[in-house]
């Protein structure tokens, strides 16, 4: 059972004890819609890759703290943020990085088409190119991305269109690609990865000097982004995790938060020295049916940010960010004893603010 779950937390989340990647210099707006906005398009070969980040969806970043995170973590896969690029200066006060994925081919190609709208609406227009073999040799596996940074908005439509530029068929270039997925990326709405999001409720929206901050952490499921599942979009009917009843998420979950002045603190559960009393069970998050991650005794769901370490004699405003990392592959299902593919990879929830006062 001990080895299950340790199989399960994987390597850390979003790259914790990688080298560090610098990010410095002046910040660098996204520009107005219209215009094509900074972007980096990148492949990697780990396949770390599609089972600690996951095979398909969209990361946003929204703060300068968590994209080091996701830098950092690319940089250990194999790929190294260019040095003096824009996306090494964004300005997250204004602006967010998006890093749309897909686990699929080597000659699988992701291109920025298009980005339209204003700080009420916009919508960010991602192509991805394949190609459809007549004569399939064996083709190396990639897990590729493109990092787009665009100007915040309250609501921001991403969506990504498939086309073969090569043996013909119905859509041959990027101009009549054929829309596959779309996801809502407002403010209320964390990453979406496999079809899987995070929530965090605070149990208060204000509190007072030195008190605790509880937060709830759930997994959704909605897979609704699959607009006509093909070469991009996956249908999926539900996403299997690993309960914490056992381990409290010792290595699973941690939460991102920003004090008043402006300093970033990563709280997680540390690992207490050898855990052999571990039995976790995979769980079925469905639409309508959410997974609240539990805290260590029975029947509690709010988890204290205060016994994680976090510090709350300073007055202002707290920004917390929940993260949730699962290493991906198959399991033994506990019913019938089938294999189940349990989902793999690594989600920010939307940020909450908590008042300190």
């Amino acid at each position: 059972m001990r080895r299950m779950f340790l199989v399960c937390l994987g390597v850390g989340l979003l790259g914790l004890v990688c080298p560090r990647v610098g990010i410095a210099g002046q910040a660098a707006a996204a520009g107005p819609a219209g215009e094509t906005p900074p972007h980096l398009t990148g492949q990697l070969a780990d396949v770390d890759a599609w089972r600690t980040l996951g095979t398909q969806g969209c990361l946003a970043v929204r703060s300068a703290a968590r994209w080091q995170r996701v830098v950092e973590k690319l940089a250990a896969l194999g790929w190294k943020l260019p040095e003096g690029h824009a996306l090494a200066r964004v300005d997250f006060r204004r602006d967010s990085i998006l890093c749309v994925f897909n686990n699929g081919d080597v000659k699988d190609r992701f291109a920025c088409h298009r980005f339209t709208g204003n700080g009420d609406r916009a919508e960010l227009a991602i192509v991805m190119s394949y190609i459809i073999y007549k004569s399939h040799a064996a083709t190396a596996p990639k897990w590729n991305f493109i990092l787009v940074a665009v100007p915040r908005a309250r609501d921001l439509k991403v969506t990504v269109s498939t086309y073969h530029p090569l043996n013909g068929g119905p859509y041959p270039t990027a101009q009549k690609a054929h829309l596959e997925w779309a996801a809502s990326i407002t403010p209320r709405d964390g990453d979406v990865v496999n079809g899987l999001r995070g929530v965090l409720r605070p149990a208060a929206e204000t509190v007072g000097v030195g008190e605790d901050i509880p937060v709830a952490f759930a997994l959704e499921f909605d897979n609704a982004a699959a607009v006509h599942p093909g070469r991009f979009a996956r249908r999926l009917d539900c996403a299997r995790v690993w309960d914490g009843k056992y381990s409290n998420g010792y290595r699973n979950h941690a939460f991102l938060v920003e004090t008043p002045d402006g300093k970033s603190h990563f709280l997680r559960r540390p690992v207490q020295g050898a855990w052999d009393k571990n039995a976790p069970h995979p769980v079925e998050v469905r639409a309508g049916k959410p997974y609240v991650l539990p805290e260590w005794y029975a029947g509690k769901t709010h988890k204290s940010l205060k016994a994680l370490g976090l510090d709350t004699r300073q007055p202002g405003v707290y920004t917390i960010t929940g993260l949730y990392m699962q290493t991906g592959g198959e399991a033994r299902a506990w019913r019938g004893g089938k294999a189940a593919p349990m989902w793999g990879g690594t989600l920010a929830t939307a940020p909450v603010r908590v008042t300190v006062r």
